[in-house]
């Protein structure tokens, strides 16, 4: 007996002592910073459930997404992009975790309560945006590169090339 409650003592603290370790976010309101996820014609992948957070202990944000594999071959290599109207962008490739994504499963860019831990939200996220606020950063989510169990690939570099030019030139009008 003494050992099954020495056991749970110690299964508790670890438990407790890792989530403290875990990052904290918030999530952050769509009218201060919009998240679009962007629809590319033929992509084997659709990004859905997508939220933009914020590091609450220290500067950083996290961009929490979920692919769906929407073809019918295995995928075994994903790179996703994020791009943002400032003009700087980030790659991720989420799949290294999982090896293999089978055709209609899903895979989380990241987890909450293994990888992150969410705190109650802000108090801008709960109040109503005021008529004068103004949107300060544009998120675009899309597929970069897909490479399938086979050896072959989806890319959209047009997709891409157009998005970056468009944030180095259109914003710059």
């Amino acid at each position: 007996m003494r050992y099954l409650a020495l056991t749970t003592i110690l299964i508790v603290t670890t438990g407790v002592a890792m989530s403290q370790q875990r990052p904290k976010y918030e999530t952050v309101p769509d009218h201060t910073v919009l998240l679009a996820i962007a629809s590319q014609t033929n992509c084997p992948l659709k990004i859905e459930g997508a939220t933009f957070l914020k590091r609450v202990d220290q500067p950083g944000v996290l961009v929490k997404y979920r692919l769906r594999n929407v073809s019918n071959k295995p995928i075994s290599f994903i790179s996703v992009m994020i791009q943002n109207s400032s003009g700087s962008n980030e790659n991720f490739m989420p799949l290294g975790r999982s090896g293999r994504l089978l055709p209609n499963e899903t895979l989380d860019s990241a987890r909450l309560g293994i990888d992150y831990d969410l705190v109650n939200a802000s108090k801008s996220v709960q109040k109503p945006a005021a008529s004068g606020e103004a949107l300060k950063t544009l998120y675009f989510l899309l597929v970069e590169k897909v490479q399938f169990a086979d050896g072959s690939t989806y890319e959209d570099n047009r997709t891409l090339d157009a998005l970056f030019r468009f944030f180095h030139d259109g914003c710059n009008r």
